[in-house]
């Protein structure tokens, strides 16, 4: 079974509450971005800075976060439940239309490519704003269909990305 535990206070110690499926707001529980660690079991997660699954992400999977730092502390989170077969379809344009690519692997898209639009058909996959799987991050989960790729607040589009695994 997935879960993710959240602590208090730092070293997996105080107050804790166990979670097993998303929640799109933690502060009635008392952690809103006041976590001092956590545990994940299964598999990954995704927080969000803010509630209702917005801001910046992070991705956890399995083992134990004996120190959250303030800038990763988190609103909400969602669980992700699917990681089979990755596969995902990659637009030129946006809507969906022109040319594309399909992947199914971790993908560092050439130098100028841009990804204005994509499909998830399935697994999850983890889109970077730059190279090297660096800058901002997005998670993108199976059937997500985001037909403008700055409507998921990048300052550019996706220049690398990576199916998430266990």
């Amino acid at each position: 079974m997935s879960a993710i535990t959240l602590y208090k206070n730092n070293d997996l110690t105080g107050e804790n509450s166990k979670f097993i499926d998303d929640n799109f707001d933690l502060s009635p529980y008392g952690y809103d971005r006041k976590m001092g660690s956590m545990s994940v079991q299964g598999n990954p997660w995704v927080t969000y800075s803010e509630a209702q699954f917005k801001g910046d992400e992070n991705l956890y999977t399995k083992g134990s976060y004996k120190d959250i730092t303030d800038d990763a502390k988190f609103m909400s989170m969602k669980l992700i439940k699917d990681l089979k077969s990755p596969r995902i379809t990659l637009f030129k344009k946006t809507g969906f239309v022109d040319e594309h690519i399909e992947l199914d692997e971790h993908t560092t898209l050439p130098l100028g490519y841009q990804v204005a639009s994509y499909k998830v058909h399935s697994g999850a996959w983890c889109l970077f704003e730059f190279q090297g799987n660096t800058g901002k991050k997005h998670v993108a989960f199976k059937g997500e269909n985001v037909a403008d790729c700055h409507s998921i607040d990048f300052d550019n589009y996706p220049a690398s990305l990576e199916p998430v695994k266990p």
